[in-house]
């Protein structure tokens, strides 16, 4: 059951892919910033706050394990993922909190 879940989460992000015509790396930037957004406003919080931050990792951590559960190993682009998901969202937050 839980393969069968991770490889049609594995072909939706695929036809994403393929839809967009966006990389893998471009997207996982696109979305980790949408989320990121999308879980401020949903938890109400400012975007200094880590909490927006917080679920956008558990969120992305979920992802890589949807990936390992779908191929059954981890892959050699896990740590760039999480950079590319991570990496502006971090940012910003850490820019809106020195402007505080």
């Amino acid at each position: 059951m839980i393969h069968g879940l991770a490889a049609r989460f594995w072909d939706a992000k695929e036809w994403v892919h393929v839809q967009t015509g966006l990389s893998p790396a471009m997207l996982h930037v696109h979305l980790g910033l949408a989320i990121w957004l999308l879980a401020a406003l949903i938890l109400r919080r400012p975007l200094r706050d880590w909490r927006p931050l917080a679920l956008l990792a558990a969120l992305q951590a979920l992802n890589e394990m949807g990936d390992w559960l779908y191929f059954g190993r981890w892959r050699a682009d896990v740590l760039w993922d999480c950079a590319t998901t991570l990496f502006w969202p971090a940012i910003i937050m850490l820019v809106a909190r020195r402007r505080r």
